[in-house]
């Protein structure tokens, strides 16, 4: 695989990085983008997450709130490619750590931590190229399907995560 140079972000988007787009928006438009299961405040206008969750990673976002984002802070979401080979580092390993896989490494369902996590709990769980949380904790969404077809927009009747 031949890739262009690209940056990726270190960490997931945090609660506290999404909330503040929304606050970037009109009314309308941040409630549109509200993440599923935040709390609608009559006082903010929009939704805000719950309390103490500042670094943890947004989640119940669909792929267009996503994409907002990205473009709301100058970027846009990596290629199915670019996100393996961050995660995978140019030696194509397995797991962002290696070939083997190791236990309580990154939060997934062996570690156990009961849920989603903060950002960066897990500092084992890092790709060569130190991105954090590549193996566990939550999904992320990328711009193209694999193999690098176009992503097509999704209807926004549903909301997805």
């Amino acid at each position: 695989m031949n890739l262009k140079q690209f940056y990726l972000d270190k960490t997931e988007v945090t609660n506290r990085q999404y909330h503040d787009f929304l606050r970037s928006l009109n009314k309308a438009d941040a409630l549109l983008h509200s993440p599923q299961g935040w709390e609608k405040s009559a006082k903010e206008g929009y939704a805000i997450y719950p309390t103490g969750m500042d670094n943890y990673p947004v989640t119940g976002v669909s792929y267009e709130d996503a994409a907002a984002f990205a473009g709301w802070v100058k970027k846009r979401l990596p290629t199915e490619d670019e996100w393996e080979a961050a995660a995978r580092g140019q030696r194509g390993f397995r797991y962002p750590w290696g070939n083997d896989y190791e236990a309580k490494r990154a939060n997934d369902a062996n570690a156990d931590p009961g849920d989603v996590v903060a950002v960066g709990s897990f500092p084992g769980d890092v790709s060569p190229f130190g991105a954090l949380d590549m193996a566990g904790n939550v999904m992320e969404w990328v711009g193209t399907l694999e193999g690098g077809s176009p992503r097509r927009r999704s209807s926004r009747r549903t909301r997805g995560s």
